[in-house]
């Protein structure tokens, strides 16, 4: 008797199977289902082997592989099972001890090759103990009487269901008998597929992994259904806690207690194939791990500049510190956060780093870091050499614009030391780096900041600069007389003016310095109304004082020089 076995190349067939058959190597046990039995194909113009490999036969005549067809530029094989008398095809692949024989079935084609009554054989399908030898120990479960003459393209397609057997022989066999003595049988078997048969079986091998203080992992083997409940509870408790799963795997994720010891156990759900529950699994045991650092969740980056970074992360647990590592090739730091908001200062332009973040529940009681993230330093740059010219209520606010500049920027201004949502106003300005500032009190010090806006909302830290408009204490009545004196601007860059109202006659000015010298001097005769401007180009920044006098006035008043002021 001679087998001929044929490749199958169809694709939905093949999309069924499981990854894991095509990794199997020859012979090895057969451990996931459905397993695909359908030998090799074979290039064109190549010679096929004589026999399958892990198949024993054993009978009258030995089996051998032959091609009928070309499919694709391989050839398709069928094995031919030609007999003058019993013969055995014994499969080596045994069923692995993690499957039961009697919850699976074999569905296989099978035809007659040759259109002759004589050739007409019975063949029976079923389990042995003994993949060498048979005879003696094979268990047969269903015979196919008569097997019709067809073509290897449209061979019948037969199911045989091993839920009789209850022996614990792991070999699948097909025996072959002609149907006369003196008769010869040419049988064709090809596209043998093991799977689970329609019987609601216990889902196998259950085991928990990735088991921390409040979570764990399950694991089955591949069952038929695909639906199955998973229950677990305290080994101290009388009540389940039921889970509906699909699949082969759960994760129960902060559901169990730390440091307790826990039971779980499966059972399949076979109810949409009206076929019930399956019995539940063995049980298994495992235990807690004691309270975990947890690791930090959501990571993001809230903020970004020229040189800082704000963060922010959800804590994931109890922990009341964290550390922030933010590195690259030339930089690495590490910070300590005690809110799960950090802002880095002090990182360079336009640079790419890394970040990480852990909890700290204790000194020697941390979390692992979180996966890093990839954060980019805004090139916006900053403005510089900012400067105001104050009048008693305006003040022009300019600056020179940064690299690279995009020719956008915002003016703030307040009281000194002012903060976000406390400022007096702002303004936005383009293509001129200068802005006006309207409404100011007299002799008022402000606080002024630029910084400079760039695209995707980013935007430059400040840059500011203090100004103290005209006026106050440098005007007013000197004595009942009525006689005025003030001193503007103030502060001054080059020169400052002295006004003197109600005073006819010479006029005497010095400036003088805080240690009491006398810098510079001026006189002036004036009819009644006059100014005299004072040149303070030459004196360096700080606070002077001007002394106003005559016979009929002697008066001080102070005054700032701002070098930063000139242009």
């Amino acid at each position: 008797m001679k087998l001929k076995v044929r490749f199958l190349l169809v694709a939905a067939v093949i999309a069924l199977l499981p990854s894991t058959l095509w990794a199997q190597k020859p012979c090895d046990p057969i451990v996931f289902l459905p397993w695909w039995e359908d030998f090799q194909a074979y290039p064109h113009n190549t010679t096929p082997p004589t026999e399958p490999a892990c198949w024993h036969f054993q009978g009258t005549n030995e089996p051998s592989i032959g091609s009928y067809n070309i499919n694709g530029g391989y050839l398709t094989c069928i094995l031919d099972l030609y007999s003058t008398g019993e013969t055995w095809a014994v499969l080596q692949n045994p069923f692995d001890t993690s499957l039961t024989v009697n919850h699976m079935q074999v569905t296989f084609s099978a035809g007659k090759s040759r259109n002759d009554p004589a050739l007409n054989s019975d063949l029976i399908i079923g389990i042995c103990k003994n993949p060498t030898n048979p005879v003696g120990n094979f268990t047969p479960l269903d015979t196919v009487l008569a097997i019709p003459y067809c073509s290897p393209d449209t061979m019948a397609r037969f199911t045989v269901d091993f839920s009789a057997y209850d022996d614990t022989g792991r070999y699948f066999c097909f025996l072959t008998k002609p149907l006369l003595s003196s008769g010869v049988n040419f049988l064709a078997i090809d596209s043998l597929v093991f799977d689970f048969n329609d019987h609601c079986m216990v889902p196998q091998g259950l085991f928990v992994s990735f088991v921390t203080d409040m979570s764990a992992t399950f694991r089955w083997r591949q069952y038929h259904s695909g639906h199955a409940q998973l229950e677990y509870k305290r080994v101290s408790d009388t009540a389940w806690v039921t889970n509906n799963v699909t699949g082969c795997y759960h994760v129960c994720n902060g559901v169990f207690a730390p440091n307790t010891q826990y039971m779980a156990r499966l059972r399949q759900d076979c109810t949409l194939a009206s076929n019930g529950w399956s019995d539940w699994s063995d049980t298994v045991y495992f235990t807690t791990d004691t309270v975990r650092c947890r690791m930090p969740e959501d990571l993001t980056v809230t903020d970004i500049a020229n040189t800082t970074a704000s963060f922010h992360w959800t804590s994931g647990g109890t922990a009341g510190q964290w550390e922030l590592h933010v590195f690259n090739s030339s930089y690495d730091r590490t910070f300590t956060a005690t809110t799960n908001s950090y802002t880095v200062t002090g990182l360079s332009y336009g640079t790419n780093y890394r970040v990480t973040v852990r909890s700290m529940c204790d000194a020697s009681n941390t979390s692992e870091w979180t996966d890093t993230m990839m954060i980019t330093t805004s090139q916006c740059f900053p403005v510089s050499d900012v400067g105001a010219r104050p009048t008693m209520h305006e003040a022009v606010i300019s600056w020179r614009e940064g690299t690279n500049s995009s020719g956008v920027w915002e003016v703030v201004y307040g009281l000194p030391g002012f903060t976000e949502g406390t400022e007096l106003g702002s303004q936005t300005v383009t293509d001129m780096p200068m802005a006006t500032i309207t409404g100011l009190d007299s002799a008022t010090t402000y606080l002024a900041k630029v910084r400079t806006l760039c695209e995707d909302g980013r935007y430059s830290e400040y840059m500011t600069v203090t100004f103290t408009t005209q006026g106050g204490e440098q005007e007013g009545i000197v004595d009942a007389e009525g006689i005025a004196v003030a001193v503007y601007p103030n502060p001054a860059t080059t020169s400052t003016t002295v006004a003197v109202k109600g005073v006819e006659g010479r006029v005497n000015v010095a400036i003088i310095g805080l240690d009491g010298r006398i810098l510079q001097t001026y006189v002036k005769e004036c009819p009644t109304d006059c100014e005299m401007v004072l040149n303070v180009e030459g004196l360096a920044n700080g606070t002077y004082l001007v002394r106003i006098y005559n016979d009929r006035i002697d008066t001080v008043r102070k005054f700032n020089v701002a070098e930063n002021l000139r242009w």
